[in-house]
């Protein structure tokens, strides 16, 4: 029987050796984990007395092993581990499909003149704001005390970086809703899909991107598919245009700022929950200044939903409802692209714009002529292409940063900054998240984690 390395084998020669860096080749996470579990009796220093406990369960796994492979041992595992990745993912998709598109349906339902007809989305949103503050913190205390943001902007970047974001934030999601008033889900759903276009330029604007052909190309695609679909629109509003188009600007002002607030980890930032905890309390001023200047909050009170104590339970109790689907909405998206990858995200997001368009449909009886579908078409490719173009370059971004670092040739701060960027990125759907997670990159596989394992788009 061949040694056991141990100590005394100081230049691993033994012919069971194995280098630590290659044993994630031949052991699994569930190896691990069972190993762990089961108090195994080999060690890399010696030998522990059998515990005859281990026995049923090591017979189980072995039967388990031999039926899902018989004669390929250790498939079984792998088809496992796969089966349940795909489970969970499923799980998180059906999740954010759900919670996402009943809060489109519900503000419709809450906000539109032909529906239920409260007419204050800034208030509403205002609402919205300040649950998912608090549920925010009562998750960082109380549930995953990791997302607590270990760091604060300096006052400068507060009031230059922080601040404008979390005005177009709140004015962004404000005037979404208080469109919804006057036009339908789908004409809706049909502008906001322009928005990459608006992120682009106010990447270039800042810098973020470098202008190319290719980019230039993508916004007239989406352009064009975006103004295909609005031609010809049946219960054409302009002030609803006008809210909805001021919000997808916006939007891109928003999430330019934001891949800046992400980019720098003296920000404190890196997560969709710490983000909430600085960004929430600006919107909800901002969204209380325009509610009082827009609908005035008299008004709001003075109206039929506020005369009763009934009706206040009422009313409070729907938009509370409103507030608690935002907040899943975030969470189902944080916990999907942290276990899948943006790529799953971004297909699953151009399926749920699809899915929103048709339930609009059924739900709402909008119409769909043939320009609306062509220009659908042409949009969402866009999209999709705008996708592959990000997803490529923050691959290629995220493996320069990880070389420099094993390099060393940056000093403190830079590989600090770079590390950081090397770990996130910016979502279709437009939703920060830590894509891969909180660890350091040392090797390239590292960056081949979540977020970009199940593509390959290496330069050529």
């Amino acid at each position: 029987m061949n040694a056991t390395p141990g100590l005394d084998d100081d230049q691993r020669l033994s012919t069971d050796s194995i280098d630590s860096r290659d044993s994630a080749h031949f052991l699994s996470a569930k190896d691990l984990r069972l190993a762990v579990e089961d108090r195994s009796e080999w060690s890399f220093g010696g030998e522990q007395p059998f515990r005859w406990k281990t026995i049923p369960s090591r017979l189980k796994r072995m039967y388990a092993d031999a039926v899902a492979s018989p004669t390929a041992p250790g498939e079984g595992t792998f088809v496992n581990q796969w089966s349940r990745h795909a489970l969970v993912a499923s799980f998180y998709i059906a999740s954010w499909y759900t919670f996402s598109l009943t809060l489109s349906f519900y503000n419709t339902w809450l906000f539109h003149v032909d529906q239920k007809n409260f007419r204050f989305p800034l208030f509403t949103t205002m609402i919205h704001t300040i649950m998912q503050f608090m549920l925010s913190g009562i998750c960082v205390l109380f549930i995953w005390p990791s997302m607590r943001p270990s760091r604060h902007p300096a006052l400068k970047d507060y009031f230059t970086k922080v601040f404008p974001c979390g005005v177009a934030t709140g004015m962004d999601i404000g005037l979404s809703n208080s469109s919804l008033k006057v036009i339908t889900l789908s004409f809706y759903t049909m502008v906001k899909s322009g928005a990459p276009v608006f992120v682009l330029l106010f990447a270039f604007l800042f810098g973020l991107e470098r202008p190319t052909w290719t980019l230039t190309g993508v916004i007239a695609v989406i352009c064009f598919g975006v103004l295909l679909m609005v031609m010809n629109e049946a219960e054409f509003n302009v002030v609803g245009y006008l809210e909805v188009q001021t919000a997808t600007i916006l939007s891109g002002l928003r999430w330019a700022l934001t891949q800046i607030l992400l980019e720098r980890e003296s920000m404190g930032m890196n997560n969709p929950l710490a983000a909430t905890l600085f960004l929430a309390p600006l919107m909800a001023l901002s969204l209380l200044i325009a509610c009082s200047a827009l609908e005035g909050l008299p008004s709001v009170f003075a109206s039929p939903f506020f005369e009763s104590f009934a009706s206040i339970m009422s009313i409070l109790g729907i938009i509370c409802l409103g507030g608690i689907l935002a907040f899943f909405m975030v969470i189902s998206e944080f916990m999907l692209i942290s276990t899948t990858s943006i790529v799953t995200f971004s297909v699953a997001g151009i399926f749920k714009e699809i899915i929103t368009l048709v339930g609009a449909r059924h739900v709402y009886g909008d119409e769909f002529p043939a320009n609306k579908i062509a220009g659908l078409i042409i949009s969402l490719s866009g999209i999709a292409c705008y996708n592959y173009l990000r997803i490529r370059h923050m691959r290629k971004k995220h493996r320069n940063a990880a070389h420099g670092i094993r390099e060393g040739g940056q000093d403190d701060q830079d590989e600090n900054e770079s590390s950081l960027a090397a770990r996130q990125g910016l979502l279709y759907g437009f939703h920060p998240v830590n894509a891969i997670g909180q660890h350091d990159v040392e090797n390239d596989s590292d960056i081949d984690l979540r977020g970009y394992e199940d593509i390959n788009l290496d330069e050529t």
